[in-house]
């Protein structure tokens, strides 16, 4: 056999043995993907910290609640829509936000029981006493969760929101009412087998 064509049984027999093994893991992904939940409700307690703005005086942030619905896009990739309210005061005045039709696209890369990821999205908004009505705001997160149970998690959560508001035009005219959260969550999937 000449010398450059005897190294070829060895490639086909590697190449076989490599299709035969990834195609194992392959057929174990899929089978593991069948019994993953597509499904999950979350909820978050947390706390809001306004931008400081040099047209608002005396800004203080409040309480914040978040609750969403999502499911699984793919084995990292979710999709959320979620709700939220916040309370902020300033000149005097305490204005509530309430967020809804809000989406959220999730990035996660499971460690065993932690799940850390990244996310961004937007949604539609009210903020009282503002003349802007139902602003669109732009928000971006990162945070993890830790798996208690089967389908069962507490976690983290970091996130920053940008939205304008419009007030008092002869007095504050437009500014940012978004600001950082920092969130405890709970999420809960369903479906799957």
């Amino acid at each position: 056999m000449n010398k450059q064509w005897s190294s070829i049984p060895f490639v086909l027999v590697g190449l076989i043995a490599a299709q035969g093994v990834f195609g194992q893991v392959n057929v174990e992904r899929e089978t593991a993907a069948e019994h993953q939940p597509i499904g999950y409700f979350d909820v978050g307690l947390g706390g809001f910290r306004p931008d400081k703005q040099s047209k608002l005086s005396d800004q203080h942030g409040g309480g914040a609640i978040l609750a969403g619905i999502g499911g699984k896009i793919s084995s990292n990739l979710a999709a959320e829509w979620e709700v939220s309210f916040y309370e902020q005061s300033f000149n005097g005045k305490t204005h509530n936000t309430v967020e809804f039709l809000g989406l959220t696209l999730k990035y996660a890369y499971p460690l065993g029981r932690l799940e850390p990821y990244v996310g961004a999205g937007g949604g539609y908004y009210d903020v009282s006493g503002s003349d802007k009505r139902l602003p669109i705001g732009f928000h971006a997160l990162l945070g993890g969760d830790i798996r208690v149970a089967e389908r069962d998690w507490i976690g983290a959560q970091f996130r920053g929101l940008y939205l304008e508001g419009k007030f008092n035009p002869q007095e504050i005219g437009t500014v940012r009412v978004g600001g950082y959260f920092l969130f405890v969550t709970y999420r809960h999937a369903f479906g799957g087998r």
